[in-house]
Parts: structure tokens; sequence; C-alpha cells
């Protein structure tokens, strides 16, 4: 197809699909042995969650592994909440979309990617999703990321990137229930978007 973006890209994938299950894949990253298995298992155990994720260890242009992205707030494989789970998301601890996994029935209730975001969409589901379904977390590297001059995530975008965690944010705000929540972290959270920001604009010169 035409390249429309990675939320577009995500979207016919999950069309051609028919499982009950849907793991994604960047075209840069890699899955770890027992990947699949694994998150299989948890929602298989755990009917009510809608998707579940894991750690990912972060690799360079040759291979060579640079470190692991780990949860910030909680250790070792559980359910979490929505709540808790958004919370991650919006302090930019992401979850590595090459470890997602999201149940397909719970997709037919809250929509696929939203094409209209150049970038996040793949927070902006989970954040969409975690709203109705408990979020399942393993707690150990399931990918591996991988991270080169030429990614599409240093490719940045700073008014995009601006919009769309201001778009994301107040899908949450605007929550009757998570907005009382995360009010009083709006501050907060803030703070690390800019700061984030800022670092990219340091880093692109």
């Amino acid at each position: 197809q035409e390249n429309a973006g990675p939320a577009t890209a995500y979207n016919r994938g999950v069309r051609l699909s028919q499982g009950e299950y849907l793991a994604f894949l960047d075209s840069d990253d890699l899955l770890l042995p027992g990947s699949l298995e694994v998150r299989v298992d948890l929602l298989e155990t755990n009917p009510g969650a809608g998707l579940c994720y894991a750690d990912a260890q972060v690799i360079g242009e040759k291979g060579q592994l640079l470190g692991t992205r780990r949860a910030r707030f909680y250790s070792g494989t559980r359910i979490v909440e929505g709540r808790a789970a958004i919370k991650e998301l919006l302090f930019l601890n992401y979850f590595p979309a090459s470890t997602l996994m999201v149940r397909r029935s719970c997709l037919d209730e809250v929509g696929l990617f939203d094409p209209r975001l150049s970038t996040w969409e793949d927070v902006e589901l989970p954040v969409r999703l975690a709203r109705r379904y408990p979020v399942g977390y393993i707690a150990q590297p399931l990918a591996q990321r991988r991270k080169h001059p030429g990614c599409i995530s240093l490719a940045v975008r700073l008014a995009e990137e601006e919009r769309v965690w201001l778009h994301i944010l107040g899908e949450v705000s605007y929550d009757v229930e998570l907005g009382q929540h995360f009010r009083p972290l709006k501050g907060r959270i803030f703070f690390g978007i800019y700061c984030a920001l800022a670092g990219y604009a340091y880093g692109g010169g």
C-alpha cells in the first residue's frame, strides 16, 4: 500500500489477520524466543485483561545490547488495573510496541490505531484500551528494540510530538473518573513531556 504512516500500516495488518490475539513487531525489532507463548499464556489465564506487554532489550545498529527497558512503577509479572497502566504511559515509560499483545475482541470495542496520529500511535491505543480493561505486565524481556540513526522514533518533529502528547493527555483528562485521579499529577506529567521534548531539541541541535 502507499505509505500512509505507522497507524495505517498497523490497521491494515489487523484487518488482514484472523487470530484471537494480535501481536505487533516493528520493522527494526526482533522477538526473543518464547515471546508469543508467554504472552498468550498470560491472556489465556487472565480472560479479563485486554492487552499485555513486557520488558524489551535495547540493541544497537549491529545488535549490541545497550540496556533494558523495564516498567517504572511496579515489578514482577502481574495484572495491573487500567489506572496504574495509564500512569506508566503518561510518565513516558511507554509500552515497547513489539511486546504488545492485544485481545481482538477488545480492539473491536475501542477501535483501531488512530490514523490521524503520525507518532505515538502505539501509546494512544493502549491508553484507550487501559481505560476499559486491566493490563498484563510480564517482567522479562520478550523483544529487542533496535536503536540506530535511521529509526523513525529518532526523527522527531517537535511540534507534532507536542500535539500528540497533549491529545493523549486530553483523552485522560476529559474522562470523568480518570480526570479526577490524574488532575493532581498533571503538572508532573507536563514537566516530563516538556523535558523530553527539550532533550529531543537539544539532541537535534
